[in-house]
């Protein structure tokens, strides 16, 4: 779908490497510009992977001239440009969309960043936990003291990136139209806030059957102490629900309060706690009202709903070692790659 597009990825960690990958897994070529250090998201050689599969690498000085003339060599024929950089970084090394644009006006620059580029609080330091904080996302989630919970995945990376990903492919439609590139100003806290915004407008309680608090949209407890979900919004559910389990009586209230000491709540739990998550599990296929496993990571590749979905076995082509390319990509002799990386131009 994306084959012939070439993308220049000069970002780090995960929400612009998600975009990219993204971009891979349609068919783009990416390569991807470190630092000398490497990508800090190197640490972790499980993220890396993920992130990074199938992508080249050239490691480059930036901040030296003769780097930034190696990083313009590629800019010439890229199709997509990813920064994410503070604003002004780019512009202190001379390599901002305005720097450049004159060299590819057909071409797609991409800036992520937690805040936006024209925002008061663009300079400010942050990470996926901040721009969850502000933007509402994270008081969606709390314990039963009322308290915010920190969530285990960076959630707030994972939907920047996707966010990115979306308008990279608007971007390039409008460019088949047009005729021409465009700069893209991508706020992390800006995607996150369009999806709390149904959130921010709904009155008090006017959802709160979708926050748990009615039995027939709940997380119940197993017999061996796991979880599974029951989403039985629709009538039609419940009642086969009721029909199933020997609970007649209760369908007439399907919204009753997910509350302790509430009959409807108090019998509802007992159901689920009477087999195990295992038999939940077998039994979601059969019953067919909304029932699911409530499944952890490392189940995923063996589960009925997600295997055909996840692979056990890593991507065939796995992520590039730094600077694994830089040759290739230049077409540099032995002799230009030995000068370069004494004088600490290149990495690799």
């Amino acid at each position: 779908m994306l084959d012939g597009i070439r993308v220049l990825d000069f970002t780090q960690t995960i929400p612009g490497p998600l975009a990219s990958r993204r971009l891979v897994e349609f068919g783009a070529e990416v390569i991807k510009v470190e630092p000398l250090s490497g990508d800090p998201a190197r640490i972790s050689e499980t993220v890396f992977q993920v992130l990074n599969g199938s992508k080249k690498s050239v490691s480059l000085h930036l901040k030296s001239e003769q780097g930034k003339e190696l990083a313009r060599d590629l800019i010439k024929g890229t199709d997509i440009i990813l920064e994410s950089f503070r604003p002004g970084v780019m512009r202190k090394l001379g390599l901002a969309y305005e720097d450049i644009v004159h060299m590819n006006p057909s071409m797609i620059y991409v800036s992520i960043t937690g805040y936006g580029q024209r925002t008061e609080t663009k300079q400010l330091a942050g990470h996926d936990l901040n721009f969850m904080a502000i933007s509402g996302l994270l008081s969606q989630w709390k314990n039963a003291q009322g308290n915010p919970i920190h969530p285990t995945i960076t959630i707030a990376d994972l939907i920047g990136g996707t966010y990115a990903f979306e308008k990279i492919l608007a971007a390039l439609y409008e460019r088949e139209k047009r005729k021409r590139g465009s700069y893209l100003d991508i706020s992390i806290t800006a995607a996150l806030t369009k999806m709390i915004e149904v959130n921010s407008r709904v009155k008090d309680n006017e959802l709160s059957f979708l926050h748990g608090e009615a039995v027939c949209y709940h997380l119940y407890e197993t017999k061996d102490n796991r979880y599974v979900a029951f989403a039985a919004l629709e009538y039609k559910f419940w009642e086969k629900f009721c029909h199933e389990m020997n609970c007649y009586s209760l369908i007439t209230q399907q919204f009753d309060k997910a509350m302790d000491g509430h009959k409807t709540y108090e019998v509802v739990k007992e159901v689920f706690k009477s087999r195990t998550w295992k038999e939940w599990e077998e039994q979601s296929f059969i019953l067919d009202c909304c029932i699911t496993p409530v499944y952890e990571p490392h189940e995923l590749c063996t589960s009925p709903y997600t295997k055909e979905n996840i692979s056990i076995t890593p991507d065939s082509t796995s992520a590039p070692l730094l600077g694994e390319h830089t040759k290739d990509i230049y077409r540099l002799t032995e002799e230009q790659i030995e000068e370069l990386m004494k004088n600490k131009i290149i990495g690799g």
